[in-house]
């Protein structure tokens, strides 16, 4: 705050407030502005690092789930003996995804900010883990299922040959 003194004008005292004020406002103004670019700088880096919800993984199992069924049909069986072996680590998977759902219900109270944010920060590395190896699983049954596929198609089974024109 300036010191005044009996001889200075109010024109000069007016500068010399609107001049101090000015001064704390701009770095009030300043501190804000970059706390501002820490938050978003953060919240940018937890949805880079960290994109996946326990929905991505309820719908990964999901779109596994039914690939697996899909291709273990009576009809095609494309799996053969390696659907069940898939259909155990999807069951494991899922054990995973329910395991966190559980363990969101024990979130430490707001208050304890350390604890809140070691376990928010262990959920988010925890969900990221499983849906990649869900990712993994996908991937395996994927090949699996094309490989399958490839080497039926080149003992030319009848039920997989593409229909060639039909002679009358």
């Amino acid at each position: 705050m300036p010191v005044f003194h009996r001889e200075t004008s109010v024109s000069a005292a007016t500068e010399n407030i609107s001049a101090a004020s000015n001064d704390k406002g701009s770095l009030l103004m300043k501190f804000l502005l970059l706390g501002g670019l820490a938050l978003a700088a953060t919240v940018a880096a937890k949805k880079w690092f960290y994109p996946y919800t326990i929905e991505d993984l309820d719908g990964r199992v999901r779109y596994i789930d039914t690939l697996i069924k899909n291709n273990m049909s009576l009809r095609w069986n494309i799996l053969g003996k390696a659907g069940p072996g898939f259909r155990r680590i999807l069951e494991k998977r899922n054990d995973e995804v329910r395991l966190i759902k559980t363990n969101m219900n024990t979130e430490p109270d707001r208050t304890k900010i350390v604890a809140w944010m070691t376990f928010k920060w262990s959920q988010l590395h925890e969900i990221k883990a499983c849906y990649l190896r869900l990712r993994e699983l996908e991937l395996d049954v994927t090949v699996e299922i094309e490989e399958r596929m490839r080497s039926l198609r080149g003992s030319q089974n009848p039920l997989l040959a593409s229909p060639g024109p039909r002679a009358n």
